[in-house]
């Protein structure tokens, strides 16, 4: 038996089914947002990361360069004169110490450069894991080593022409770079570190698409 439809029945129909129709365009309309949300985070995420990447790798280099340049044993004329005195010095003392200073004088003019890589390690610890701290921190340690090997110098350098204790200083200058053993332990320390860089580093910039 069929029920005629009034006209009464048809607008209410209407009404419920634009109801619904408002309904699920809402539905998809949130899906569409939030998906457009995750990419939107995801394609964030990948390009803050791999700014990261290019931040801290670019200053692993600089490091790295840096560190050529403090313990290369070759001195300007007025290189380390800016230490301060230490007492009644006498000319070839002072001298001594000065040339001891030299690599701290160098570190100083650098010290933008390490102060860089030493503000990235927690984010990269963020973004990479903390084991990604880990050839940054050695790379701080190195520099570490060379200010303390030189300040230890310039303490006993009145011991210069004790034979036997100025034998005793020699891994100290072997420290600053100043011996025929290079590559030495440092200079394989740094490099280590700067591959440890690139091996977390360089997959995420080879992903990087080509603009």
């Amino acid at each position: 038996m069929n029920i005629p439809w009034t006209t009464a029945d048809i607008y209410e129909l209407v009404k419920v089914l634009a109801t619904v129709c408002t309904a699920a365009a809402a539905v998809v309309g949130v899906q569409t947002a939030r998906a457009g949300l995750t990419k939107w985070r995801s394609e964030s995420l990948g390009k803050r990361k791999t700014e990261l990447a290019e931040q801290v790798l670019s200053g692993a280099y600089e490091v790295r360069d840096a560190f050529m340049w403090v313990r290369t044993p070759a001195f300007g004329g007025r290189e380390g004169e800016s230490r301060p005195p230490e007492g009644n010095e006498s000319d070839a003392l002072r001298k001594l110490r000065n040339d001891f200073f030299i690599p701290i004088e160098r570190l100083n003019n650098s010290r933008e450069v390490f102060a860089k890589l030493q503000a990235l390690r927690y984010t990269v610890g963020a973004h990479f894991g903390q084991d990604a701290m880990k050839p940054l921190a050695a790379l701080l340690e190195a520099r570490r080593a060379i200010v303390s090997a030189a300040s230890l110098l310039i303490t006993n350098a009145h011991f210069a022409e004790d034979h036997a204790a100025a034998h005793s200083l020699v891994p100290l200058r072997e420290a600053l770079g100043w011996s025929d053993k290079r590559p030495d332990k440092l200079d394989e320390q740094v490099e280590a570190a700067v591959a440890a860089v690139e091996a977390f580093c360089r997959p995420v910039l080879s992903e990087r698409p080509n603009k």
